[in-house]
């Protein structure tokens, strides 16, 4: 019997002594990944946002009531659950989740979820203080410590999962730039990069992904908090899969309300979208007005325009809602009016979408003919062998601005010691703008490996370089 998926995603902003901005943006985006690339189905996600537009009185109680819901439908010891929550978090004695005024541990919230006796249990936290009072300075402490973890959490289910965002001692970072939250932003992100996933099977587990996200964390030198996972389970479990067509690359941007227009139409001259000049002018008047209308009325402080092959997606946070599709021009004379010139000029190579929410969603998805997202900047580049590694090798891929991570694959090359400084000195600078995770794969057997291993320690270990 193959088990079924549900999971309870939870994001609050609408605290009344500090009020949080991004919460119902993370339930959105690890909702898109659950669908698109983790086998939930729709119907089996219960999503509980409560934002100053759409405030839930008594959230908790909406938590325990789709318990219960999905407890007439759950199949005992095979199907699965997953928790995620978004919000404020807080430690005394033992961790708490602040639903509004109502403060409930992790231990409260686990209960519930083993009452329904899943096969696997997932608990994901990106709040403050989220890591369960880890705090653990020796070995005899660490041993310790998984031992308590065991016997109160994890064994009583076939297979738990904690991945919470900092340690009991800090606090969870969001910020504008990401609409969302840090630690949220990367564990999407790592669902999203194929490189992660396992060659054989074409998945990925739960620990890669935390890893992946803990690891940009710790590089990134930007975030003062430390991502915390424990598990205990039974065999291999793949949470995430790699299918054709469903992992492209994407580009994106996010815009508030002191940017430029401006940098909309820079936005889509990144050289990986394939597209004319005339559809680059029309879809960036399009654009613009569209955001300069959202902004101009108060609508939204942040908007996000995302790219996914040939697939455009605006997410905004607004408070009215506002459909670029159905607008009347009494509403925005010029405004609206470009909208009806770039719909009726692409009608029928064009299918449009609005989603009023939080945060509301405007979609357009082009025929291929008309546009797409290039994959062929490479983020795997992987040099011939026998090449003699320079770096006049590597300025024909165009990978500056382009990759969220690139590995470089010169395990068959002929790579004197002394050229690794230049190398490591050219990649950090041709990468100093979007500044990606750079892997440096060597043979296994490489007589050079810790000498270069050396060079990293001593010259770069601040640096995003790892060496596999």
């Amino acid at each position: 019997m193959s088990a079924t998926r549900y999971a309870l995603l939870i994001g609050i902003n609408d605290y009344k002594k500090q009020e949080l901005h991004y919460c119902n943006q993370d339930v959105y985006q690890i909702r898109q990944r659950l669908v698109n690339q983790c086998d939930f189905n729709e119907q089996n996600i219960i999503c509980l946002v409560s934002t100053n537009q759409n405030p839930i009185e008594d959230i908790y109680m909406q938590f325990l009531e789709s318990v219960e819901m999905i407890k007439k439908v759950f199949i005992a010891e095979v199907d699965l659950i997953q928790f995620y929550f978004s919000g404020h978090g807080k430690f005394e004695e033992e961790t708490k989740l602040e639903f509004h005024d109502t403060q409930v541990s992790v231990q409260e919230i686990f209960n519930h979820l083993s009452s329904l006796n899943p096969s696997n249990s997932i608990i994901i936290l990106d709040a403050c203080h989220s890591g369960f009072g880890i705090d653990i300075k020796s070995t005899e402490e660490a041993s310790a410590m998984v031992s308590y973890y065991n016997q109160r959490y994890i064994a009583k289910s076939n297979g738990t999962y904690f991945l919470c965002s900092c340690k009991q001692d800090e606090k969870s970072r969001a910020f504008g730039k990401y609409n969302g939250s840090v630690y949220t932003k990367y564990l999407c992100e790592a669902i999203d990069n194929s490189n992660i996933y396992d060659k054989d099977t074409l998945a990925a587990s739960l620990f890669d992904i935390h890893q992946y996200a803990a690891k940009r964390i710790s590089l990134s030198g930007d975030y003062q908090q430390t991502p915390f996972f424990q598990s205990q389970s039974h065999g291999y479990f793949p949470f995430s899969f790699l299918r054709s067509g469903t992992l492209m690359t994407s580009c994106k941007i996010s815009l508030d309300h002191t940017n430029d227009e401006n940098e909309v139409v820079n936005f889509l001259l990144k050289p990986q979208l394939n597209m004319t000049d005339e559809f680059r002018r029309d879809l960036g008047q399009f654009l613009s007005e569209m955001v300069l209308n959202i902004f101009k009325h108060n609508y939204s402080k942040s908007i996000s325009i995302s790219i996914t092959g040939n697939k455009i997606e605006v997410v905004d946070n607004s408070q009215i809602a506002f459909n670029p599709f159905t607008a009347e021009e009494k509403d925005d004379h010029y405004g609206v009016r470009t909208y009806n010139i770039f719909l009726e000029k692409y009608n029928g190579k064009v299918a449009t979408k609005y989603t009023e929410g939080t945060p509301n969603i405007i979609e357009l998805e082009f025929n291929d003919s008309i546009f797409s997202l290039s994959t062929n900047n490479p983020c795997h580049i992987e040099l011939p062998s026998a090449t003699m590694l320079a770096t006049r090798e590597l300025n024909k891929y165009d990978f500056d601005e382009v990759c969220d991570e690139i590995l470089l694959d010169i395990s068959k090359t002929i790579t004197p010691l002394s050229f690794y400084r230049n190398l490591f000195d050219y990649l950090l600078e041709r990468t100093s703008k979007k500044k990606p995770l750079l892997i440096l794969k060597m043979h296994k057997d490489d007589m050079l490996r810790s000498d270069v291993k050396t060079i990293l320690e001593r010259f770069y270990p601040k640096e995003r370089l790892i060496l596999i």
